[in-house]
């Protein structure tokens, strides 16, 4: 069943290197009943699943949660499940400026309908010998991880009760308010071999 809730601005806030990285997401609630605490977990949930193909000389600082419809309210702000607080792929990491580039699609053509997203901690083993490249069994395991995500995220089919991954449009939803017009479902999620810039960092230590 379609989700029918709120929205949620999801937000990892990782360091790299002394670094701060951080990768943010647009999640909508399912029932409209959902309670805080039903909320973070799904985060970790979702967590959980992305660290594995994130190299662990990323440290993952604190996540956040802000439901951003019909008006924005108090940020929750909370950390991953015990034992989970860094990336789950051993290995050196290659360039804190270098990252992994997915792209969300919805199914419909446009910038309007499509997102993406920038995964930082790619490791040496990850990459072609002297390219920017991602070998194919890296790439194989990046789409792997997002069937992962959708097994539990899908809008329609995903098994987590309390949240659903898509992408959130500007253009389409607004920002003063945020609507939930604005929100999309997702249908896929291409990663690219050719290694991208890290986008949404911050230079030195905090923020």
């Amino acid at each position: 069943m379609p989700p029918t809730g709120q929205l949620y601005q999801v937000t990892a806030v990782m360091t790299s290197l002394g670094q701060t990285v951080e990768n943010v997401w647009m999640f909508r609630e399912r029932t409209g009943i959902s309670t805080d605490e039903q909320i973070k977990q799904s985060v970790r949930d979702f967590w959980e699943i992305y660290r594995g193909r994130i190299c662990d000389d990323i440290t993952l600082e604190e996540l956040r949660a802000k439901r951003m419809t019909p008006a924005q309210l108090d940020t929750l702000v909370f950390h991953a499940n015990s034992g989970q607080d860094s990336g789950g792929l051993g290995g050196d990491l290659i360039n804190n400026m270098l990252c992994c580039c997915v792209t969300h699609r919805t199914g419909t053509a446009g910038k309007r309908h499509r997102g993406r997203t920038y995964m930082p901690g790619v490791p040496v083993g990850s990459v072609q010998d002297a390219t920017n490249r991602l070998t194919s069994a890296a790439l194989t395991a990046i789409t792997d991880m997002w069937d992962d995500v959708d097994a539990l995220f899908d809008a329609e089919d995903g098994t987590d009760p309390y949240l659903a991954f898509g992408i959130y449009s500007k253009l389409i939803g607004g920002t003063s308010p945020y609507t939930v017009a604005g929100w999309q479902s997702t249908s896929q999620h291409v990663p690219r071999a050719i290694l991208a810039t890290q986008r949404r960092r911050k230079l030195g230590v905090g923020i």
